[in-house]
């Protein structure tokens, strides 16, 4: 099976530099406003991730919130939770945490 190289990662103070100024020029989250709700981007998404040979361009990145970065992480690597949600609560209405 071939797999796509990995794209190198920044890191690092040219990381967090990068980040900050995509922010600011992208303070709120894309698919929120999609959706018609305002909420603040607090992550820099790779459309195409970078473990699949994504490019680290802007054209590659969107700004959305935390909630939203979980889902599409998740939906990019195939993560299915066992028996909870994407923050680790239990599904299961008889699971002892939900009483």
């Amino acid at each position: 099976m071939n797999r796509p190289i990995a794209t190198p990662r920044k890191r690092g103070r040219p990381a967090a530099r990068a980040r900050a100024y995509f922010l600011s020029n992208n303070p709120l989250c894309e698919r929120c406003e999609k959706a018609g709700v305002t909420r603040v981007a607090v992550e820099v998404h790779h459309r195409i991730a970078l473990a699949h040979g994504g490019s680290d361009e802007d054209s590659n990145r969107e700004a959305i919130c935390d909630d939203h970065h979980r889902q599409v992480t998740a939906e990019q690597f195939n993560f299915k939770p066992k028996g909870g949600d994407l923050d680790g609560m239990p599904t299961d209405p008889r699971h002892p945490w939900n009483f």
